[in-house]
């Protein structure tokens, strides 16, 4: 074997080392892409408990005869408007629903709110954030509302 042909068959299998590498890094990155997909598909806002107080009906299954903290309705008015207004028809101020989440004291007056947004909208809260926010947007929104108690009990 000559000189030429042992050229031409070693950088014929470098090129196919290199090709092949190449194609790994591309399946690499494209598996790698539709893992973080189908995380952010997964609707970070569809944990159970998250789930019912954004459905409006946490308060409602708090299961005590002791006696906890309500909203009035005017609050629950306040608060269910300044999320509705959040939502723009061409930008969504996502800062005024996060501030808006954060100002309620417990998990149950997020519910209520929920509850009164939902009644008054014909839509919950929790189809709207899942319609209408981005995975990372909701996943902002359901640590808000996993850092808040359950419930505030009267004493």
């Amino acid at each position: 074997m000559d000189r030429q042909s042992k050229i031409y068959i070693y950088s014929t299998i470098s090129l196919l080392g290199l090709s092949f590498l190449g194609y790994r890094s591309v399946k690499r990155g494209q598996a790698y892409d539709l893992l973080i997909k189908k995380i952010a598909d997964r609707n970070v806002i569809d944990n159970q408990k998250v789930n019912s107080v954004l459905n409006g009906v946490f308060h409602t299954n708090i299961g005590s005869n002791k006696d906890f903290a309500m909203l009035n309705e005017d609050k629950k008015r306040q608060a269910s408007e300044k999320i509705a207004n959040a939502f723009g028809t061409v930008n969504d101020d996502e800062e005024a629903i996060y501030s808006t989440i954060e100002s309620l004291n417990d998990k149950v007056a997020i519910s209520q709110v929920s509850a009164y947004f939902k009644a008054k909208n014909n839509t919950s809260l929790w189809q709207k954030f899942k319609d209408r926010l981005s995975p990372s947007e909701q996943a902002k929104v359901n640590r808000i509302i996993n850092s808040k108690p359950d419930v505030r009990w009267l004493s």
